[in-house]
């Protein structure tokens, strides 16, 4: 029996597949030149806890953020799929709803705090508290170890495969979310879907 569905957060939850598309403008808009290759490895410490926000940023070479971070939070949240809050309001009371994503714990909680869906979240595991990211199995055994149930009773969504082979070697029930970055891969997801209101479909084959 179906007990918990868990969400990725980026390409899945909310549109945003990646997350520099969304802070390159702001960077053009204040004048501020990074390279991608530059975000991407100072990132890549950020999201798994190496490095505090603070330190991030003045990485990169921004000391004052503040304004720069609140316009990124506020594009991404409002990129929040329009087919979760429907999904929410119809299963609640038969399934328990959460989040897995690899991202440093202050974005996260920004982006679903400005969503205002943090109350609908009720397991939310994040790279960057728990040290460990996708697709490495201690973080799917974190996910186990708090949802409190065989692994066969969860299902999570992600838009990447190589996350999702690695979540359905654990047992959990894996759901692969297309999108126009399809990936090359000989593993097979449980399902496919290409949108969210497919997963009501998958809800009521498992329960």
């Amino acid at each position: 029996m179906l007990k918990y569905i868990i969400f990725d957060f980026m390409g899945v939850l909310f549109k945003c597949h990646n997350l520099w598309p969304y802070l390159k403008p702001i960077f053009d808009k204040y004048n501020i030149q990074i390279s991608p290759r530059k975000f991407n490895e100072e990132y890549r410490k950020y999201d798994i806890g190496k490095i505090t926000e603070d330190q991030f940023w003045k990485e990169i070479g921004i000391n004052n953020y503040i304004s720069i971070r609140q316009e990124f939070i506020e594009e991404v949240s409002n990129s929040l799929n329009s087919f979760f809050e429907g999904l929410y309001t119809e299963y609640n009371k038969e399934v328990t709803f959460g989040g897995l994503t690899n991202m440093p714990k202050e974005w996260a909680y920004s982006f679903l705090k400005t969503s205002d869906i943090m109350d609908i979240l009720k397991i939310i595991i994040i790279s960057g508290e728990a040290g460990v990211k996708k697709p490495s199995s201690e973080i799917y055994q974190i996910l186990i170890k708090k949802c409190k149930c065989d692994p066969e009773e969860i299902l999570f969504i992600d838009d990447k495969l190589r996350n999702l082979k690695s979540a359905k070697e654990q047992g959990i029930i894996t759901v692969y979310f297309k999108s126009e970055f399809l990936e090359k891969s000989e593993f097979i997801a449980d399902y496919s879907i290409n949108s969210l209101s497919e997963v009501k479909q998958i809800i009521e084959q498992l329960s």
